[in-house]
């Protein structure tokens, strides 16, 4: 009977507190499991992926060139207002 005395808030934020140290506590555990890669392996691929990213943009610039280029043309040549 002395439970139910306790407000329904007290209990909650025991549950609470407990919740969040477990999750924690699982959080260790994972990261303790995690395979860190060498600093070769990290410089590499963030070379890679900095390249990729330079490449794609480099391609939606040409592209975004070819078709304004061509949009204008075809404005120009039906004698629309194209700037």
């Amino acid at each position: 009977m002395s439970q139910s005395r306790v407000g329904h808030g007290t209990i909650k934020k025991v549950a609470f507190s407990k919740a969040v140290k477990d999750f924690f506590t699982g959080v260790w555990a994972e990261m303790k499991k995690v395979v860190w890669p060498s600093r070769k392996e990290l410089t590499s691929s963030t070379v890679i992926v900095i390249v990729s990213i330079i490449a794609v943009a480099v391609f939606i610039a040409l592209l975004d060139f070819v078709y304004g280029f061509v949009f204008k043309l075809i404005g120009n040549l039906s004698g629309g207002i194209a700037g």
